[in-house]
């Protein structure tokens, strides 16, 4: 059975161009980029090249690219770093109510360090208003955290418009831009970013290699202590190959962009139509058109979502997922469609696709002639417990 992947929001397989750049320094090119002879310094290029490509992908300057192991890194780098420079000028962080764990349980810890905690409501379609940041700042709010596009649900976030306020408030302004960079355009400056995340296996990098922006000007206070690479953000050996890939898969995503999101949003398109069409009761989530090109996500009531991901995995060979990986696995509802205010009983069928540069049309057709007999079974089964459960009283 061929295996048809639809969970590239949690990781996407390195382009073979990406791996091919990265060669030579998995074999012949091991010197260390800070040693001083010449293979120290052949290194030290490629990692400068890297940084630059990473640079042009979104906007920024070169210096301002600090590179580390995980988007959930990068985010907790963000968060920590920024509250403790800016402890002084205040305690108070805003956050919105989509943000990813690796945000919010940061944000939590801080709690515990005396920082309070403001966390912004959404509407039904998963986008944060300006008018409830505005209603959240208080003089001592010294940090906005805005995620760009939350993974589950996919809606893009305004901010430009987040930004822009921040700016004019002089509120430094952090985004967890992992779910979208290279995704969609993504420019810090337009956007008055003070700091983004992202991670190269969300673009067809290599896992275990990240990076964050950091804009020039802006005092990040460390989390670790032991070196001065990275100019002294984050202290450690070079992940070498993993830099060289993440630059070749920035470079790689800023020159395919615009024909990798024609076809994903047609391929989303195509199969939200399709679905729509033979499967009755189905709630779609996030916003219908501010949303990640290659993001499909919906609930199908009347059935456990687990249920019928484990069904297109046994009998039709697709993966694909539902809430976060990262979440609590104790909850039986995500807490992000719990917030955008869907019930707690459709929240439970909610179903994730998230699609490949790669996948074509023909390969959605398992899909498309296997799910609605599975969710029609599941749904038998479902109101044959009910009934029976209602006979035995």
């Amino acid at each position: 059975m061929q295996e048809l992947f639809l969970d590239s929001i949690t990781q996407t397989p390195i382009d073979s161009r990406v791996l091919e750049a990265m060669y030579p320094y998995l074999t012949g090119c091991h010197g260390n980029p800070l040693s001083r002879h010449g293979l120290g310094g052949k290194s030290q290029k490629a990692v400068e090249k890297a940084r630059q490509q990473v640079a042009i992908l979104i906007g920024s300057f070169p210096d301002e690219v600090i590179f580390t192991s995980t988007g959930t890194e990068s985010n907790n780098m963000a968060l920590i770093g920024m509250a403790h420079s800016l402890r002084e000028k205040g305690n108070h962080l805003i956050l919105s109510g989509l943000e990813h764990e690796s945000v919010l349980f940061t944000a939590r810890a801080l709690e515990k360090e005396g920082y309070e905690i403001s966390i912004l409501p959404v509407d039904s379609q998963g986008l944060t208003s300006l008018e409830s940041l505005e209603e959240a700042i208080r003089k001592q709010t010294i940090l906005i955290a805005i995620t760009t596009a939350n993974g589950e649900v996919g809606t893009l976030q305004p901010l430009k418009e987040i930004g822009n306020f921040c700016q004019n408030h002089q509120i430094a302004f952090f985004s967890d831009g992992v779910a979208a960079v290279g995704q969609i355009p993504m420019d810090v400056r337009e956007l008055n970013l003070d700091a983004l995340s992202l991670a190269g296996n969300q673009f067809y990098g290599p896992p275990g290699i990240a990076a964050m922006y950091l804009r020039r000007g802006t005092y990040l206070a460390p989390l670790m202590y032991g070196g001065k690479h990275e100019e002294h953000h984050r202290p450690g050996t070079h992940n070498l190959p993993g830099i060289v890939g993440l630059g070749m898969a920035a470079q790689l995503a800023l020159q395919e962009m615009p024909s990798r999101m024609t076809h994903l949003v047609n391929l989303r398109d195509y199969t939200k139509a399709n679905l729509a069409s033979s499967i009755p009761n189905l709630i779609w989530t996030g916003h219908s058109q501010k949303r990640l090109p290659h993001h499909l996500s919906f609930c199908v009531e009347g059935i456990q979502g687990e249920a019928l991901l484990l069904l297109l995995e046994l009998e039709a060979g697709v993966a694909a997922s539902s809430g976060s990986i990262c979440g609590d696995e104790t909850s039986q509802s995500s807490r992000i469609l719990l917030n955008m205010g869907i019930s707690e009983a459709a929240a439970g069928g909610a179903i994730r696709f998230t699609f490949l540069k790669d996948t074509d049309t023909e390969n959605l057709d398992v899909l498309f002639k296997k799910m609605p007999e599975l969710v029609a079974r599941l749904r038998n089964k479902f109101h044959s417990a009910i009934n029976r459960g209602l006979g035995t009283r």
